[in-house]
């Protein structure tokens, strides 16, 4: 029987924290997920670049790199409050 899935409440509204005991809860620095971020906007691009016309090939390249786009996007609105923190987090 699968468990239910727990949500847990944070201190800040809208966030979504996953239980301790999950694999979502080690993440990387910011630094870390901002370079892994860019490294993949930039191999995804390089691919687009290099795939042959080909429909099905292209089609797949180019969702891959909206989806590397649309998390670029999402770590840019992300940045000012992993830097310095939000004012809940301030002393």
């Amino acid at each position: 029987m699968r468990r239910p899935v727990e949500f847990v409440t944070t201190t800040t509204p809208g966030r979504y924290e996953p239980p301790a005991r999950s694999g979502f809860s080690r993440r990387p620095s910011p630094r870390k997920r901002d370079v892994i971020i860019l490294a993949a906007g930039a191999v995804s691009l390089a691919v687009l670049a290099l795939t042959p016309g080909i429909v099905g090939p292209l089609a797949v390249v180019a969702l891959l790199t909206g989806g590397v786009s649309g998390a670029f996007t999402l770590v840019q609105a992300s940045a000012v409050s992993d830097r310095w923190g939000t004012p809940e987090s301030r002393p």
